[in-house]
């Protein structure tokens, strides 16, 4: 499990779950048994978000807001099977999390 890996929800299922999650904590402390992500959702499931709170990314052949203002601290085991890393979009996270969480 590693930063910016995007990982299933095994509760997508379930009215109202986001499809995924994107690991947004540090590889530094992977030995903690909890993880800090953002959910994915399907576009238009949380209606209109500033673009700087929700970045969109795709997967497979579908666009995902990956909703920042519900990052969350979850257990290792609440993470279904990782399907890719969105490594190659760091700045875009990072900016995303500064603007929550700083203004800018």
């Amino acid at each position: 499990m590693a930063q910016f890996d995007v990982h299933q929800n095994p509760n997508a299922s379930q009215p109202n779950q986001p499809a995924f999650f994107i690991i947004l904590q540090s590889d530094f402390v992977d030995y903690l048994a909890t993880r800090l992500v953002a959910p994915l959702y399907s576009l238009g499931a949380l209606g209109n978000l500033p673009a700087k709170l929700a970045p969109v990314v795709t997967l497979g052949d579908r666009d995902y807001l990956v909703a920042m203002p519900q990052m969350a601290g979850i257990p290792k085991s609440r993470l279904g099977a990782k399907v890719t890393s969105l490594g190659h979009q760091r700045d875009v996270f990072i900016a995303a999390m500064d603007f929550l969480i700083v203004g800018f």
